[in-house]
């Protein structure tokens, strides 16, 4: 019976940890997302108010 306890104890150990990983992942996802897309839309919009003659930087 002890055996089986320990057993299931592991498992659940492991689903925690595949929790953690999981989430981890998610946020190391989110934490280079968000800055990329940042930079990314800044850049598209520079762009297009350049291509309509509008200086983005000191004059």
């Amino acid at each position: 019976m002890h055996a089986v306890l320990t057993l299931l104890k592991g498992v659940q150990v492991l689903d925690t940890t595949r929790e953690i990983i999981a989430y981890g992942l998610i946020g190391l996802l989110f934490v280079i997302a968000v800055p990329w897309l940042g930079f990314t839309l800044a850049r598209r919009k520079r762009e297009r108010l350049r291509r309509q003659g509008i200086k983005t930087y000191g004059h």
